[in-house]
């Protein structure tokens, strides 16, 4: 069962992928709230705790302007992954929380 603090809002959205300053794919948003959005995954080869880039590409239907941000990967299964977006209180808590106990964050893979 998932936890959420905020609605999903179905919306699709087109989204590259980045790890270690390398594009590893571009798929599409199924979901997005205020603290994470859900991804279609096909062999994108993404897995829990890893920390990604992700660029939502600019598009006219729906108006979405160009943006990107640092995301975790908080789960992964065959179709979806569910990433924690770093603007949102969730993320900006388990970074605190790092700082103070370094082994919070130690399955986490940050790119250099």
């Amino acid at each position: 069962m998932a936890h959420r603090l905020y609605p999903r809002i179905p919306i699709r959205l087109e989204v590259e992928l980045i790890w270690e300053q390398q594009i590893i794919g571009k798929t599409h948003s199924k979901d997005i709230s205020l603290d994470g959005m859900q991804l279609e995954v096909l062999d994108i080869g993404l897995h829990t705790g890893q920390m990604v880039e992700i660029n939502i590409m600019p598009q006219t239907s729906p108006k979405v302007n160009a943006y990107s941000t640092l995301a975790l990967v908080v789960y992964v299964t065959d179709e979806y992954a569910g990433l924690m977006l770093n603007n949102s209180p969730c993320f900006n808590d388990l970074m605190r929380a790092s700082a103070q106990q370094s082994d919070t964050l130690s399955n986490i893979e940050f790119p250099d």
